[in-house]
């Protein structure tokens, strides 16, 4: 075959890989009404594919949507996806969310710390409720027990409580410290199971294990400039397999930092838009690094 002709179709198909890149558009960071979303899993999946996402994944706080419909509809529309959740775990005192992908969603230890999560969210409810009673917010018991009895309760439901009794104006009124903010019940903290054994629960599963947001790390006496490189180097001796880099709160300078260390230590790169709740719009500044790309199809296909 004559070299030009070679060369002409090497960098057709160079053109073609560059071109695919390009029209590649990620989320993996994704909220339904399984957890904490405003949307159920198929209205967003109608509201990615008319953003031309094309790889997703739906992590639900503790929570998981059927993971085979979201598969089939996703086929449908021609998008791919793998299997996530975001787990609430404590290190030092904290709150830090882990996020997991690729893992066997059928695990029984998945599935058992799924049950055990939404059993102590209901019991957590009902302790911040009692709360706010014994301050003067009082709610009908059909009311209670309504959100209570939901698929997921969690503090935006209460908030929402809050506002449909005229207490508040807003549900971002309600995150305060004397109604239901991070400091309001210490119940919240102390049920929480160490990151290390949330972190064996998804490997044990098969799943990779990524750090979310560790920009938005708070300690417990103040807020700091995200994880530092030492806790991190703790979360990798713990066995996470990457970070979430990319993320529409990080600033640039955290993501820079970020990057240097996923590199030193060897780690996965991931980017998502965080979404719960309003108009799906594609935050390019979360969700459209095409430099980064190919690094996180890796292992996401």
């Amino acid at each position: 075959m004559p070299i030009l002709i070679l060369k002409m179709l090497k960098w057709k198909g160079l053109w073609k890989h560059f071109d695919d890149q390009v029209n590649t558009l990620l989320d993996l960071h994704l909220h339904t009404t399984y957890s904490d979303g405003e949307k159920t899993p198929e209205r967003l999946l109608d509201e990615l594919q008319a953003n031309q996402v094309t790889h997703f994944s739906l992590t639900d706080h503790d929570n998981m949507a059927p993971f085979e419909l979201i598969k089939r509809a996703a086929l449908q529309r021609h998008m791919r996806t793998v299997p996530g959740i975001e787990m609430s775990s404590l290190y030092n005192g904290s709150e830090v969310h882990i996020l997991g992908y690729r893992f066997d969603w059928k695990s029984p230890d998945l599935k058992a710390f799924i049950k055990e999560r939404m059993d102590l969210r209901k019991e957590r409810a009902l302790l911040i409720l009692k709360a706010l009673e014994k301050k003067g917010f009082v709610f009908d018991d059909g009311d209670i027990e309504r959100v209570i009895s939901a698929r997921y309760v969690g503090r935006p439901q209460i908030a929402d409580l809050l506002v449909a009794y005229g207490y508040v104006e807003t549900p971002g009124e309600a995150f305060c410290k004397e109604l239901i903010g991070d400091n309001s019940s210490q119940a919240v903290t102390h049920q929480l199971k160490p990151a290390q054994e949330v972190i064996r629960i998804i490997k044990k599963a098969g799943g990779l294990v990524f750090l979310a947001h560790p920009g938005l790390f708070n300690t417990q006496d103040s807020r700091a400039d995200g994880m530092n490189k030492y806790d991190l180097h703790r979360f990798v001796t713990f066995g996470i397999d990457g970070l979430e880099i990319f993320h529409p709160n990080h600033t640039k300078a955290q993501i820079q930092r970020y990057l240097s260390i996923a590199k030193r230590e060897n780690l996965l790169i991931s980017m998502g838009s965080d979404y719960h709740k309003g108009l799906y719009k594609v935050n390019p500044y979360a969700c459209q690094q095409v430099r980064y790309l190919e690094d996180v199809l890796s292992w996401m296909e």
